[in-house]
């Protein structure tokens, strides 16, 4: 069974972030595995974790990722 399609916000140019808690003992494992894995910070690494398996589980594909704000906030569109 396929999960049906949930509202979409409309889409913005960066990522958006939202606050969650995660247990204590398993964001010393997360931010390990995303040193290890590459050039992925522990957010990014936790965020594709989560979409990974909420894809699964719902069946459906993963979201694709948007690139975070660069440093310094948006730059002004010319």
């Amino acid at each position: 069974m396929k999960a049906p399609n949930m509202a979409k916000k409309p889409p913005t140019e960066f990522c958006t972030y939202v606050g969650t808690k995660i247990d204590d003992e398993v964001y010393p494992l997360a931010r390990a595995a995303a040193a290890l894995s590459g050039n992925v910070t522990v957010q990014e690494f936790i965020s594709d974790a989560i979409n990974a398996a909420a894809a699964k589980v719902l069946n459906r594909d993963p979201i694709k990722r948007r690139p975070p704000e660069p440093k310094g906030g948006r730059k002004p569109k010319s």
